[in-house]
């Protein structure tokens, strides 16, 4: 019984390891698609102001 509870507890424990592992490689994923969206809105928006700016005579 105790190496039945042993074998389980190692098994949850391995578990929870790897579900650790396999958030910080989704969230390693989400911050370079943030990253990507953020420059792509920061060149549309300086691409507007410059277009916006009218031409002094």
């Amino acid at each position: 019984m105790a190496t039945f509870l042993l074998i389980l507890g190692g098994l949850i424990a391995f578990n929870f390891i790897l579900l650790k592992f396999s958030m910080q490689s989704v969230d390693a994923d989400k911050k370079k698609v943030k990253a990507k969206r953020t420059n792509l809105h920061e060149a549309e928006v300086a691409k507007t102001k410059s277009s916006n700016i009218p031409e002094a005579a």
